[in-house]
C-alpha cells in the first residue's frame, strides 16, 4: 500500500508559489495559456522513484516494475452540489484582493508534507561526524580545505541578505474593477482614464540636465573631480588654473550626456511617430482618422489587415465568419505564429456595420490594468441593464499586435497608453554591472588612500618647513599667519594630485566596450546562416564579465536541443508503436520502418514509420485496440489550440500555426496517420478522417493548459452525438485522474513512459471519458459562473475543471524527440575543460534529463550520479546528508568533484532552496562536476541562480530560449538568449543573443577572455600612467618646501589623459590579442585567468603602482640630475628654467608610459603604431604651438611662451629622451624575459606553440561538428574536441636544457609580434606534436 501511495503522490505533491512566480517573471505566466510547449513538463515523477532506490545511481540500466495504482484524489470525487454551496459562500465574502490558488496537496491528500523548522539529525550510517554540515561551519559551500586567501579585490563572503526577486510596481486603482461605457466619452471622462499617448524616454527637456548630472555624479570619480573643481574656485588655494580640472570634467560629462541625449532623442522620435499614427475611430455614424494619442477608453475603432492595434481592444466583429480574426504577436512576445481571436456571438451577430455600432451603448466590466499578457477577465452587457456575457483572452487584441489574414475588425478600447499590456510589460531590465567594474571602485579606494597619504605628508612637511624657516627665510615674505595658511595646502595638494585619479577611465572604458560589442556582432564564426542571425550585444557594459564565468545555468529544450519535435513513438493501450531502431541503423523488420503509404496528404518524411498502428485499426474495427487507436488519433486531431493557415487560399497547402512545437508535432502526427485537422470555427473542429470525409466535432468547452494544471482538455460532441472529454498532459497530472479499474493499463503505460524517457524522449499521457447530458449540463452551469467572475477567475475556472476531469480512461502516451543542436556535446565538453561548471535546469522528467545529460556529455559513464528525489523535507535532508557523509565529510580532496553529478527533482528544490537545507544542499551541489535540476518551475530556476550567485559569490551566466527562462536570465550576472522557436522573450530580456548553443563557447573563451584581459590592462594602465604623472610633482615638492607649486603648465595638465595617453590604450583594449581565437578555443585552460582574477587584483594593482613610483623617481630625478650636473645654460645665452624642466619631465613621462604600453602589446596593427607614435609626436606639435602664443601662460600656472625652442635646442633634452625611458623599462624587460624563460604562463606557452606550429584549426567548425554528430568521427567522449593539455616540463631535464641552449631566442625577441617566425621557444614545454618534424603533412592540420 505504501508503493501505491507513492504512485498517487507523484502527481499530487506540487508546491508552486504562483504569486511569487508572477512577480518574478512578467511574462512567464502570460505564456502558459497560449503556450502548451510545457505540456510534457511536470513537477514530479514516480518513475524517478522506481529508477533510483536510494540516492546514489551507479548505472541506469536497471529498472523496476512500477507499483499498482492507488485510489484517486478526493477532489475528483467531490460532489457538484457541495461545490455550488461553496461558491455561494465565497460570493458572500468581500474585499478579495489576491488570487486564491487551491492547495493541491491538501485537496488531494488531506494532509500536507512535514516541514520541520530544523533539519533532522544525520543518519546513523554516517561515517563521520557531520554536525558542521548543518550551517555552523565557517567554511563556505564549495570551498576546499587548505584554500589560500586570494589577493582578489572581489569579495568572497556571501551576501548577508539576498535581494528579493524584482517585483513590479502596481498602480493604485479605485474599486475592484474597471467600468467602461461604450460610445460614451462623457461618462468615461469621469473615471479619468489615462490617455493613449506613450513615452519611453528617460528624460524631458526640463529634466535632462539635472537628471543626467545626477546619474553621472553617482560615480565616485566624477563626484570627486566635481569637489576638486569647486575647491579650485576658492582664491589662493589652487596651484594651477581651474580649467585643468574643469576641462577634463566637462569633457567627460559632455561625452556621456551627448550619448545619453542622442539615445533618448531617438526614443522620443520613435514615440512621436507612434503617437501620431492614424486610427479609424467611430464618430457621427462613420469612421474617421484620429491620431493614436487622442484615442480614449470606450471608443470603437476599425483596424484593417496589416495594421497594428492602437490600444488594447475587445473584438466586436470581423470580416471573417463567426467574428474570427488572426493576429501576429511578435511585437509583444516575439512569437511569429498566428493566433486566433474571436468575438462572442452576442456581438458579431448584431454589430455588423457603422449604424449598428453607433447605436451600441453597452458596458464592459473588466479587471484593472495588469502585466499578464494572456489573461483577461471581463464581462460585457449589450445594454446597461442587460445580461452579462463573459470575456476572456480570446476576445482581446493587444496594442502592438498586427492583424493578419483578416480584412478588418471592429473593436472597443479597454486599455490605453500606459495601461496597455504592452506598456505594463515595458519595465526596465535589472541594472547590471560587471564584476570588474565593481572591483574598480575598490581599487579607487586604494588610490584615494594613497592620494590622501601623499597630501597629508605634503601638508605636514609644509607646516614644519614654514614654521622652521618662517624667520630665517625672510626673503620668502612669510607673514604671521603663514603657518595657519600652510594647513590649507592640503586642499592645494588635493588639486595638484587630482590627476592621480584617472578621470578618463570611465569614458575610455565605455568607448572600448562599445567597440567590443561591435566586434562580437561582426564575428562571422558566430553567425547562423540558416536563420540569418548574428550574435548581438544587448548590454555593452558586461563584455569583460564574459571572461570570468564560473557557473553556466542552461535550459534544455530549445537551448541544448533544436526545439524541432519529431513524433517517433507512442503507446496505445498495452502496445507500443514506433521506431524500434535508431535513425542511422537500417530496419531489418518488415513491419518496422515501413513507409506510411495510402494516407492522403501524408508527409513522406514523417519520422513515425510503424504501420502496425493502421493495421490494427483496420483488422477488426470492433476490437478494443481499434477503438483505442481511433480515440487516440481523434484526440490528437481535436484536443489542441492549433490554427490552420492556407497561404494559397485553398487546400493545396495547410500550415499548422501552433503555440509550441510539441503541439504542432502531435497535430502533424495525427494528419500523417490519417486524422487530419482540417479547420476550426468558434464552435467546432473539423477533421478529415482517413480521406473518407470531413467530420465536425462540436466544441463545447476548452479547459486550457496552465502551469498549475499541466494538462489541456476539450469537451466536444462527436458526430454520433455523444459528449466526450479528451485530456492530454503530463503523466503526473493525468494518471491520478483515471478510473479505479485502470490499474493494468496504468502499470504498463508507466513502464512505456520510463522506456521513452530513457531514450531521451518527451512524453505526454492521453485519456478520455464519456459524459452524460445531465452531468454535463449541471457542470456547465458551474463553469459559466466561474467564467464570468471578475475576481479570481483563473482559480475558479481551474477548480471547476477539476470537477469534470475525473474517472478518465487511459488511451496511451506519446513520445516526441527533440534532437540536440549541432555541436552541443563538443561545446559542453570544452566549457567544462575551461573549469566552468554547467547546471541544466529543465522541466523534463528525471529520466529524460539524465539521458539528455549523457547525450550532450554533461554526464559520462565514469560519474556517480547522486539523485535527490525526496517528497518531504526530512527525506531530502536525509538524502543530502547521506551523500555528504559518504563522499565529502572526511576530505573533499579524497573524492574529486569530477567523479560526481547531481540530479535534483523540482519537489526537492522547494525544500533545498530555502531554510536550513540551503547551506548543505549548496555544499553538495558545488562539489559536483555537473548538476541537473528537473521538473523545475521558472521561479525555481531563478532561485537556483540567485542561490549560487549570492552565496558562492561566483560569476554566473544563464542561457535560455523561452519565456520561462526570463527570470533565470535576469537573475544571473550575464543572461544569454537563444533566438529559437519559443519566441523572442528570452532574447529581449538577455544581455547577449546568439542563435545556437555552440556559439556560447566562442563567446566565452574568445571574446570573453580577450575582453577581460584587455579591460583589466586598460584599468591598470590608466592607474599607472596617472600615478607616474602625479608622483613627479610630489618629488618636486622636496625642492619647494611642499608649497604645492606645480612643475607643469595648466594647459598640458588638462589634456594629458585625453590627448597624449588616451588613444593608445583605447586601441590596445579594442584590438590586442595575446593568442589567436583558434588557440583560445583549442586550449580552454587559458580561460582560468579570469576566474581567478589573475589579471586584475590587489597584488597586481600594487605592483603597477609601485612600478609607477619607481618610474616617477627615475624620470624626475633623472631630469633633475641632468639639469643640475649637466648645466642649464644654452649657447644662445638663455637658461633652462623651471618651466623648461617641467616640459622635459612631461615629455619623458609621455614617452615612458607609451613605451610601457608598447611593451605590453602583443598584436600590432597600423592603428596601434599610429596611436602610440602619434601620441608622442603630437606633444611636439602641441608644445610648439604653445611656444608661439604670447601670454599663453602665467608665472604661477606655467610660462610656456618660447619654452619649446629653448628645450629643443638643448642636447640634454634629447639625451634625457634617449636614456631615461630605457632606464625605466629595462627592469620590466629583464623580468619578462626571465619569467618567460623560467616559469612561463599558459598563454606564453601557447604563443610559442603558435610561433612554431602556426595557428591551429578551428575545433568548433560547423562541418567538423556535423561529421562528429553523424558518427563518422565522433566515437567517444574523449574525442569530443581536439583539446590538448599544457604541461611545462622540469627544467632539470638535460636533453631539454641542451635543446633550449641551442635554440635560445635572442634578447628582446619576445617583443615582436606573433607574425615573426622563430623556430626556437626559449623554454621547455610538452606538446603532442613536439617530436614531429615540420615536414610531417599531418602537422599543419593540428
Amino acid at each position: 500500500m505504501n508503493n501505491n501511495n507513492n504512485v498517487r503522490r507523484s502527481g499530487q505533491d506540487i508546491d508552486i508559489d504562483i504569486e511569487s512566480e508572477a512577480l518574478t517573471n512578467n511574462n512567464n505566466n502570460n505564456n502558459n495559456l497560449d503556450n502548451s510547449n510545457n505540456l510534457s513538463t511536470s513537477t514530479n515523477t514516480d518513475a524517478s522513484s522506481s529508477l533510483n532506490t536510494g540516492w546514489i545511481l551507479d548505472s541506469i540500466s536497471g529498472r523496476k516494475s512500477p507499483a499498482s495504482m492507488d485510489e484517486k484524489a478526493s477532489l475528483a470525487n467531490q460532489d457538484v452540489n457541495q461545490y455550488m454551496m461553496e461558491q455561494q459562500q465565497q460570493q458572500q465574502q468581500s474585499n478579495i484582493s489576491g488570487i486564491v490558488v487551491p492547495n493541491i496537496d491538501s485537496d488531494y491528500n488531506g494532509s500536507t508534507p512535514s516541514t520541520n523548522s530544523s533539519p533532522p539529525k544525520s543518519p546513523t550510517l554516517s561515517r563521520a561526524s557531520s554536525s558542521h554540515m548543518n550551517g555552523s561551519s565557517s567554511q563556505q559551500p564549495g570551498q576546499r580545505k587548505g584554500t589560500v586567501k586570494s589577493s582578489s579585490l572581489r569579495s568572497n563572503k556571501p551576501k548577508k541578505k539576498a535581494k528579493p526577486l524584482k517585483k513590479l510596481k502596481k498602480k493604485k486603482y479605485i474599486g475592484t474593477q474597471r467600468d467602461i461605457y461604450i460610445n460614451q466619452r462623457e461618462r468615461n471622462a469621469l473615471y479619468k482614464f489615462c490617455n493613449n499617448k506613450i513615452s519611453t524616454t528617460k528624460y524631458t527637456p526640463f529634466t535632462f540636465i539635472p537628471k543626467n548630472l545626477y546619474e553621472q555624479f553617482r560615480r565616485a570619480a566624477n563626484f570627486y573631480f566635481l569637489v576638486i573643481a569647486v575647491i579650485q574656485l576658492i582664491p589662493g588655494i589652487s596651484p594651477v588654473n581651474a580649467y585643468t580640472t574643469w576641462i577634463p570634467l566637462i569633457f567627460v560629462l559632455l561625452v556621456t550626456a551627448v550619448k545619453e541625449g542622442i539615445e533618448d532623442f531617438k526614443r522620443n522620435q520613435s514615440d512621436n511617430t507612434v503617437n501620431n499614427l492614424n486610427a479609424k475611430v467611430l464618430s457621427n455614424n462613420q469612421f474617421s482618422d484620429l491620431p493614436w494619442k487622442q484615442l480614449q477608453v470606450g471608443d470603437i475603432v476599425k483596424v484593417v489587415k496589416g495594421e497594428r492595434f492602437p490600444a488594447d481592444l475587445i473584438i466586436l466583429n470581423s470580416s471573417e465568419q463567426h467574428g474570427v480574426c488572426y493576429i501576429e504577436t511578435s511585437n509583444l512576445d516575439g512569437e511569429t505564429n498566428l493566433k486566433q481571436r474571436q468575438a462572442i456571438p452576442q456581438t458579431f451577430e448584431i454589430l455588423r456595420d457603422e449604424q449598428d455600432l453607433s447605436r451600441f451603448n453597452g458596458t464592459i466590466e473588466c479587471e484593472h490594468p495588469n502585466n499578464v499578457i494572456y489573461v483577461f477577465n471581463g464581462t460585457v452587457r449589450m445594454t446597461e441593464e442587460g445580461t452579462r456575457y463573459p470575456l476572456n483572452n480570446n476576445q482581446t487584441l493587444l496594442r502592438g499586435c498586427v492583424l493578419r489574414n483578416t480584412e478588418w475588425i471592429y473593436g472597443v478600447v479597454v486599455y490605453t497608453g500606459e495601461d496597455t499590456k504592452l506598456m505594463q510589460n515595458s519595465t526596465d531590465a535589472p541594472s547590471k554591472r560587471s564584476t570588474l567594474e565593481k572591483l574598480v571602485n575598490r581599487a579607487l579606494i586604494n588610490l584615494f588612500a594613497i592620494m590622501f597619504a601623499v597630501c597629508l605628508i605634503g601638508t605636514v612637511v609644509s607646516v614644519v618647513y614654514t614654521a622652521k624657516y618662517k624667520t630665517d627665510a625672510w626673503y620668502l615674505g612669510f607673514k604671521d599667519n603663514a603657518v595657519r595658511k600652510a594647513v590649507l595646502n592640503f586642499f592645494s595638494f588635493m588639486i595638484a594630485f587630482a590627476v592621480m585619479i584617472p578621470i578618463s577611465l570611465y569614458v575610455s572604458l565605455e568607448l572600448v566596450k562599445v567597440a567590443q560589442a561591435i566586434f562580437i556582432y561582426w564575428d562571422i564564426n558566430m553567425y547562423h546562416e540558416e536563420s540569418d542571425t548574428p550574435a548581438k550585444t544587448r548590454t555593452s557594459n558586461l563584455s569583460e564579465e564574459l571572461g570570468q564565468i564560473e557557473y553556466v545555468f542552461s535550459d534544455k529544450t530549445g537551448t541544448l536541443t533544436r526545439n524541432q519535435m519529431d513524433f517517433l513513438k507512442c503507446s496505445v493501450g498495452k502496445m507500443v508503436y514506433g521506431n524500434l531502431e535508431k535513425e542511422d541503423q537500417p530496419s531489418t523488420s518488415s513491419k518496422y520502418g515501413v513507409q506510411m503509404d495510402g494516407i492522403p496528404g501524408a508527409d513522406p518524411k514523417f519520422g513515425f514509420k510503424d504501420r502496425r498502428i493502421l493495421d490494427h485499426l483496420d483488422e477488426d474495427p470492433n476490437s478494443e485496440q481499434a477503438f483505442l487507436i481511433n480515440e487516440f488519433l481523434t484526440l490528437l486531431a481535436v484536443c489542441h489550440s492549433v490554427v490552420p493557415d492556407r497561404p494559397n487560399k485553398d487546400d493545396s497547402e495547410i500550415i499548422y500555426e501552433a503555440s509550441s512545437p510539441d503541439e504542432a508535432a502531435l497535430v502533424y502526427a495525427a494528419k500523417n496517420l490519417g486524422y487530419a485537422f482540417y479547420n476550426r470555427d468558434p464552435t467546432g473542429v473539423f477533421v478529415n478522417v482517413r480521406g473518407k470525409g470531413i467530420e465536425r466535432f462540436e466544441l463545447l468547452n476548452v479547459l486550457e493548459f496552465n502551469s498549475d494544471r499541466k494538462r489541456m482538455s476539450v469537451i466536444v460532441r462527436s458526430p454520433q452525438g455523444r459528449i466526450i472529454l479528451y485530456c492530454k498532459g503530463a503523466d503526473t497530472t493525468v494518471l491520478p485522474l483515471l478510473r479505479k479499474d485502470q490499474e493494468d493499463i496504468y502499470s504498463v503505460t508507466l513502464e512505456f513512459l520510463q522506456d521513452f524517457a530513457a531514450d531521451g524522449l518527451r512524453t505526454l499521457c492521453l485519456a478520455y471519458t464519456f459524459l452524460e447530458e445531465e452531468e454535463y449540463a449541471k457542470w456547465n452551469e458551474i463553469y459559466k459562473e466561474a467564467a464570468i467572475a471578475i475576481q479570481d477567475r483563473d482559480a475558479k475556472v481551474d477548480k471547476a475543471a477539476e470537477l469534470i476531469e475525473k474517472n478518465l480512461t487511459l488511451l496511451g502516451s506519446t513520445a516526441i524527440e527533440d534532437k540536440l543542436q549541432v555541436g552541443v556535446p563538443q561545446a559542453i565538453a570544452n566549457i567544462i575543460k575551461a573549469n566552468i561548471k554547467i547546471w541544466v535546469l529543465t522541466g523534463d522528467k528525471q529520466e529524460t534529463a539524465i539521458n539528455i545529460g549523457f547525450s550532450c556529455h554533461l554526464l559520462n559513464s565514469d560519474m556517480r550520479i547522486i539523485i535527490l528525489n525526496g517528497k518531504t523535507e526530512e527525506e531530502v535532508q536525509n538524502q543530502i546528508q547521506g551523500a555528504i557523509d559518504a563522499y565529502f565529510s572526511d576530505d573533499i580532496e579524497d573524492h574529486p568533484s569530477s567523479g560526481f553529478a547531481l540530479v535534483v527533482e523540482g519537489v526537492c528544490l522547494n525544500f533545498a532552496l530555502e531554510g536550513p537545507l540551503k547551506t548543505v544542499f549548496l555544499q553538495l551541489a558545488s562539489n559536483c562536476k555537473s548538476v541537473i535540476c528537473c521538473r523545475t518551475t521558472p521561479l525555481q530556476k531563478a532561485q537556483v541562480v540567485k542561490m549560487v550567485r549570492d552565496t558562492l559569490r561566483a560569476v554566473t551566466l544563464a542561457i535560455g530560449d523561452g519565456a520561462n527562462d526570463v527570470s533565470m536570465i535576469q537573475a544571473a550576472h550575464i543572461g544569454v538568449g537563444i533566438s529559437g522557436n519559443e519566441g523572442m522573450q528570452a532574447v529581449m530580456a538577455s544581455d547577449y543573443a546568439i542563435a545556437q548553443f555552440r556559439f556560447l563557447y566562442r563567446l566565452l573563451v574568445v571574446h570573453g577572455r580577450w575582453d577581460y584581459k584587455r579591460n583589466s590592462r586598460l584599468m591598470l594602465y590608466c592607474f599607472y600612467k596617472n600615478m607616474v604623472f602625479a608622483m613627479t610633482q610630489f618629488w618636486f615638492g622636496i625642492f619647494n618646501m611642499y608649497s604645492a607649486q606645480t612643475i607643469f603648465d595648466s594647459w598640458s595638465i588638462s589634456i594629458f589623459n585625453v590627448v597624449f595617453t588616451g588613444l593608445p590604450i583605447i586601441v590596445y583594449a579594442i584590438l590586442d590579442q595575446d593568442v589567436s581565437a583558434e588557440s583560445s578555443m583549442k586550449y580552454p585552460q587559458l580561460y582560468a585567468s579570469g576566474q581567478k582574477d589573475s589579471e586584475f587584483n590587489l597584488r597586481i594593482l600594487w605592483i603597477w603602482i609601485l612600478e609607477a613610483w619607481v618610474h616617477s623617481v627615475v624620470v624626475f630625478f633623472g631630469v633633475y640630475g641632468i639639469y643640475q650636473y649637466g648645466g642649464n645654460l644654452l649657447e644662445s645665452g638663455l637658461t633652462l628654467d623651471l618651466w623648461s624642466m617641467g616640459q622635459n619631465i612631461f615629455i619623458v613621462v609621455v614617452l615612458t608610459v607609451n613605451l610601457k604600453l608598447a611593451l605590453e602589446t602583443r598584436y600590432w596593427t597600423w592603428l596601434t603604431h599610429f596611436s602610440i607614435w602619434g601620441s608622442i609626436l603630437i606633444w611636439f606639435i602641441w608644445v610648439s604651438v604653445l611656444a608661439v602664443i604670447p601670454g599663453i601662460g602665467s608665472s604661477s600656472s606655467g610660462e610656456v611662451y618660447q619654452v619649446a625652442f629653448k628645450v629643443f635646442s638643448s642636447a640634454y633634452f634629447w639625451f634625457s629622451l634617449a636614456v631615461l625611458p630605457v632606464i625605466c623599462l629595462v627592469p620590466d624587460t629583464l623580468y619578462k624575459y626571465i619569467q618567460r624563460d623560467i616559469k612561463p604562463y599558459s598563454f606564453q606557452i601557447v604563443q610559442e606553440l603558435e610561433r612554431i606550429y602556426g595557428k591551429p584549426s578551428d575545433i568548433m567548425d560547423k562541418d567538423l561538428l556535423q561529421q562528429q554528430d553523424d558518427g563518422r568521427k565522433y566515437k567517444s567522449s574523449s574525442n569530443v574536441a581536439d583539446i590538448e593539455e599544457l604541461n611545462v616540463e622540469s627544467s632539470s631535464n638535460s636533453l631539454q636544457n641542451e635543446k633550449r641552449k641551442k635554440k635560445r631566442i635572442q634578447f628582446l625577441s619576445w617583443m615582436k609580434s606573433s607574425k615573426v617566425h622563430k623556430k626556437n621557444t626559449g623554454f621547455a614545454f610538452s606538446h603532442p606534436n613536439q617530436n614531429k618534424t615540420m615536414k610531417d603533412p599531418s602537422f599543419a592540420s593540428d
